[in-house]
């Protein structure tokens, strides 16, 4: 039972990342107007608080993001340590510059 729960906690990573990398291109492409509703809808309140990371970041609220970040990191969640090589970090200039700077200082 427990690697049923742990298969269907992986699927749901993969889907939710998928989905982040899709509002990604689609960001790149047509602008954060293109893909603003959608992404406010996106309920993260369940979800590990990496999605709600990204989520912020998609949206370019920098400030909320990076004390999702720092927060996380304090409590020493594993994620923190890959959180700038997540798409929406990675391919984002800006993001990249305000995710090394929040985890180094």
């Amino acid at each position: 039972m427990a690697d049923f729960i742990k298969n269907i906690e992986n699927t749901l990573d993969v889907r939710f990342t998928l989905r982040s990398i899709a509002w990604l291109a689609q960001k790149k492409l047509s602008g954060l107007a293109a893909i603003r509703k959608d992404v406010e809808k996106w309920d993260t309140s369940a979800l590990k608080p990496s999605f709600a990371f990204m989520q912020l970041i998609l949206l370019e609220r920098w400030d909320e993001a990076i004390s999702i970040l720092k927060d996380s990191r304090d409590r020493g969640e594993l994620w923190v340590t890959s959180a700038i090589k997540m798409p929406p970090v990675r391919y984002v200039e800006e993001a990249t510059e305000r995710v090394a700077f929040a985890l180094s200082s």
